[in-house]
């Protein structure tokens, strides 16, 4: 497609380029209409775009052998792959005009971090999970961090309903911002949910997360999810849960100091589909924990505040637990 510019586009103002395609006639359904910027990477020039419902985007030329996990976020901007012309692309979408001169604003410094030789997807895709973070709290909404850590929880406070766990809905601690996910009597729970296609990673917040209650044990359950058309929304898992617990006013309390919001749910509707489910028994001699029994005085060295980390557990050891451990853990969660 060729547009007429008052001068050449300059790489720092896709905004003036935007505007210029949003007068010409919308393309249809299903395409974009794109105009390049004086911006290229190794895979190609990097254009903008406008699709037939005026969503703007910002198409990222990728190498063949790239590849990047889609993002939805709860406000209105998307991270995904795109295919134009034989190319991929990792296009940057928003779909909310209220965000438009905001998304100007991430489009600039996207391009300001791009590099000309090698891959650009890794780059994009932090810069654009930093900002998106940004985005869904001035929207009122869940960042897809958020929303994915809320749909694994809530799967296995579905599971524990489902087994008919005493005070499950009591014991989801999460919401809280609490030491574990889940506290019962003697056993804690920590859910760590990923949509990574490869690995098993997960990031651990503090010293104390992987500590086992005073006189319990912990349990981590893993969780791996796609999207996939025959998977659960969010909101549908959400519903579902609430059904089995008969909407208890604990419930939708809790639901609400998570982030979730009733009035934004519409927007919680990317089906996720569960890829894989493990639990493990933190205690294993070859679990990897970083705990205040790591250090000599049993805290954090002096001068240290706070300590995050990543934990791998692609490779076994440490071994999930078995399925007949885990209706083990059934049996004690439904005594008193």
């Amino acid at each position: 497609m060729s547009i007429s510019y008052d001068g050449e586009p300059r790489v720092d103002d896709p905004e003036s380029v935007w505007r210029i395609l949003e007068t010409q006639t919308p393309p249809v359904a299903g395409s974009v209409a794109v105009a390049p910027l004086p911006r290229r990477v190794e895979a190609g020039a990097v254009q903008v775009g406008v699709d037939h419902d005026r969503n703007r985007h910002l198409l990222v030329p990728m190498l063949n052998d790239e590849d990047v996990e889609p993002v939805t976020a709860s406000a209105g901007i998307h991270l995904v792959q795109i295919k134009s012309n034989g190319l991929r692309y990792l296009s940057l979408m928003c779909l909310d005009r209220y965000l438009f001169d905001a998304f100007s604003k991430l489009a600039v410094e996207v391009l300001s971090v791009l590099s000309s030789t090698g891959p650009t997807s890794p780059s994009v895709r932090r810069l654009f999970l930093d900002w998106e973070e940004l985005f869904a709290r001035s929207a009122g909404g869940m960042s897809s961090v958020e929303q994915l850590g809320l749909y694994g929880e809530l799967l296995v406070l579905e599971q524990l309903l489902a087994h008919r766990a005493v005070d499950a809905v009591s014991a989801w601690t999460g919401p809280d911002r609490s030491q574990h996910d889940f506290r019962f009597a003697r056993r804690a729970i920590e859910v760590k949910a990923s949509a990574a296609r490869e690995g098993r990673s997960a990031r651990i917040s503090s010293l104390q997360q992987l500590e086992p209650p005073v006189g319990g044990s912990l349990v981590l359950v893993y969780v791996r999810l796609e999207i996939a058309p025959n998977g659960r929304s969010l909101k549908h898992l959400a519903h579902a849960v609430g059904a089995s617990c008969e909407w208890h006013t604990e419930y939708r309390s809790r639901l609400r100091a998570a982030g979730y919001s009733f009035a934004l749910e519409s927007t919680y509707n990317t089906p996720m589909l569960v890829v894989e489910q493990r639990w493990y028994d933190v205690s294993e001699p070859h679990f990897p924990r970083i705990t205040g029994a790591s250090f000599k005085a049993g805290v954090l060295p002096p001068g240290t505040r706070e300590l995050e980390y990543t934990i791998d557990l692609s490779n076994e050891p440490p071994m999930p637990l078995s399925m007949s451990e885990i209706d083990g853990l059934w049996s004690e969660l439904r005594r008193k």
